[in-house]
């Protein structure tokens, strides 16, 4: 069975919550959790080292890592050596942001959720348009409650 990693960021998980509830009754799955180091003087250097070191060390446990923001976590970990395979989902903001600063031939499968933001991507990187599907945002129907009449 395939293992997965998953990063999301630290309290932006508002789109992921219900998906990565149905992921880890399907897959081994692990979650990327940022660790700092207050250590006087390395500060700095120490805690880029063990950001980098902990995108990596995912990266070459998991089968597939799945990136719900296309955000700094995806920047870094597609410059790193190949491990896994890399899936992400785009959301419109990070077209602009965070889609540049990407090494796009690392990543693997890109989920968009629209058709227009799809036609956008291929807009910009024409390369890596078949790497793309759409998806939906979709939220669990009993969230919803239809006045009685």
């Amino acid at each position: 069975m395939a293992k997965l990693g998953s990063f999301v960021g630290v309290n932006i998980w508002t789109f992921f919550n219900e998906i990565y509830d149905d992921l880890i009754v399907h897959y081994p799955t692990e979650v990327y959790k940022r660790r700092t180091f207050n250590i006087p003087l390395l500060y700095g250097r120490l805690n880029r080292w063990g950001y980098r070191e902990g995108i990596r060390s995912i990266l070459s446990r998991n089968d597939v890592c799945f990136f719900e923001w296309a955000s700094d976590l995806l920047v870094i970990a597609s410059y790193l050596p190949k491990k896994s395979k890399i899936v992400t989902r785009l959301h419109s903001f990070e077209l602009y942001d965070w889609a540049p600063k990407i090494k796009w031939d690392s990543v693997d499968k890109i989920i968009l959720v629209s058709y227009a933001m799809q036609r956008m991507f291929a807009a910009l990187y024409p390369a890596h348009a078949s790497k793309t599907e759409v998806i939906y945002n979709g939220r669990m129907l009993n969230q919803f409650h239809p006045p009685k009449r």
